[in-house]
């Protein structure tokens, strides 16, 4: 009977032993390197240890295979015997195992014990732990990492011979070493992104921010200039008293100048320059002595290789051309940060400022959607609508839609797209918001596409793109209006709950 308690005490040994590389497996793997350094950072030993412990994880990893495997082995060498003769003993007291032989009442008692020591390794040596650590990464890996790091010098001999077995036969199999630190792709760091914001770690507005930063490789400047039509400049063959008119009504920094020939600016002008030379007592009558040399861009340039050249060179605008060598727009740097962070507010406005209530009406939201991608149901929405309403034909819009969707999906989390387009035609923004009949996979995994807002806006008006997405990112900050949204009944009930949030978000 001592052997069947010292094989029982064994037995409950190895099955928390099993449990703990488990638990310390696992919790290697999903705690997050940056949380730990930051609990590092604050002093806490034990995250100090845990990054040690991932910046080797082949090999804490294989601490954890061999201790499961041992106490697996060792689980089922005292396990079975130590309950099998605790339950033949009962049989036979109970009297269940009279006239039976004693071959075939071990044979069961066997039988149970092996499905008893099953059911306590799946459930208390695998599941529990397993769980334990996914749900409370933080508690299991600070306190795994130090007992963790002792098995690692109790198994360093084993480990040894193990690892040289493993990197021969995968040589032998032409499997090349990892890398050291595996980066992660542009789509997994937009789907962890998205996660974060998802079980609420950041913001939906701190989401679109780095959306854009990581859409900047693919946006032209094209798509954030000013164009030649909508800009205000000074010009040489004006008088002091013109140009001083323009800066007065127009209150900007900074001013394209323009010569002789309208086709080849002579540079910008700086008010700064021209405040100085007035306070010196200086002349400022002859602007050519003013002119600052501007940066050349083309349209196709992306905006990150442009932002990049202002930072190198510390001139902050570029004039833009097209493919033909024509003069088309131009360009700031506060042009392009707002790609980023949004529309950001003039110090001295002087466009009328635009709401998302003033592009979108009670017929431009529609509740059944439907559609299996995004442009599917861009599509249906805008076929909806009454074309009348609409600045060309709905292929033509798709088409400007396609060709940004092309370059990177609208679908920016929360179960919410934004397709959009940048239309030359258009006078006015048209916002159409539309609720999915059936929503549908979004290329985040597990994830679907419940609600799209479309933005159709003035290509040559930049800025109005911007606005609109900034005030959609305040607006969806709510949850309160996250639900409205799902739980509508009519347009005209979803447009007010819009409204009324667009209205509190920029009190």
């Amino acid at each position: 009977m001592t052997l069947v308690i010292i094989y029982l005490l064994l037995t409950v040994l190895l099955l928390l032993l099993n449990a703990f590389f488990v638990l310390a497996e696992f919790a290697a793997v999903k705690a997050r390197p940056t949380h730990m350094e930051s609990l590092a950072a604050k002093g806490d030993i034990r995250a100090k240890m845990m990054q040690h412990i991932q910046t080797r994880l082949d090999k804490y990893l294989s601490v954890c295979q061999v201790g499961i495997t041992l106490a697996s082995i060792g689980l089922g060498f005292v396990g079975e015997p130590g309950f099998a003769a605790i339950i033949a003993y009962l049989l036979q007291k109970t009297g269940y195992g009279n006239g039976i032989a004693d071959a075939t009442v071990h044979g069961i008692a066997i039988s149970i014990s092996y499905i008893l020591i099953s059911y306590l390794h799946i459930v208390i040596g695998e599941q529990v732990p397993k769980i334990f650590a996914i749900r409370k990464v933080e508690h299991a890996a600070l306190n795994t990492a130090f007992p963790l790091h002792f098995f690692y010098f109790v198994f360093f001999i084993p480990l040894w011979v193990l690892n040289w077995s493993v990197d021969a036969i995968l040589f032998l199999l032409g499997v090349p070493k990892a890398a050291k630190h595996e980066g992660h792709s542009e789509d997994e760091i937009r789907i962890i992104l998205d996660n974060s914001q998802s079980s609420g770690m950041m913001t939906f507005r701190r989401l679109l921010y780095i959306e854009n930063v990581l859409d900047m490789g693919a946006l032209t400047v094209r798509n954030s200039m000013r164009s030649r039509e909508r800009m205000h400049v000074l010009r040489t063959q004006a008088t002091q008293e013109e140009n001083n008119k323009i800066i007065t009504e127009f209150k900007q920094s900074r001013y394209p100048l323009i010569g002789d020939d309208p086709e080849n600016p002579l540079g910008y002008v700086h008010l700064k320059d021209l405040y100085l030379a007035m306070t010196a007592g200086k002349p400022t009558n002859d602007l050519k002595s003013f002119a600052r040399i501007c940066l050349k861009s083309k349209e196709t340039d992306t905006i990150e290789q442009l932002l990049s050249v202002m930072q190198r060179r510390g001139n902050h605008v570029a004039l833009v051309y097209n493919a033909k060598g024509a003069w088309t727009g131009f360009v700031t740097m506060e042009d392009l940060l707002e790609e980023v962070v949004g529309a950001i507010e003039e110090e001295f406005p002087l466009e009328v400022p635009v709401y998302l209530a003033d592009a979108l009406t009670v017929d431009r939201v529609l509740l059944d959607v439907e559609g299996k991608s995004i442009i599917e149901a861009a599509e249906y929405a805008l076929g909806r609508l009454n074309p009348n309403d609409l600045p060309m034909p709905t292929e033509k819009i798709m088409l400007s839609i396609l060709e940004r969707e092309k370059l990177m999906s609208s679908y920016v989390g929360q179960n919410i797209a934004i397709p959009h387009a940048r239309l030359k035609s258009l006078a006015r923004p048209i916002v159409v918001v539309g609720r999915l009949k059936e929503p549908f996979p979004s290329p985040v995994p597990s994830e679907t596409v419940d609600l799209i807002f479309i933005l159709l806006t003035p290509a040559d008006i930049p800025r109005v793109h911007q606005v609109l997405l900034s005030h959609i990112a305040q607006m969806l900050d709510s949850d309160f209006l996250s639900d409205r949204l799902i739980n509508a009944k009519k347009p005209g009930e979803l447009f007010e709950a819009l409204k009324t949030a667009e209205q509190a978000s920029l009190a």
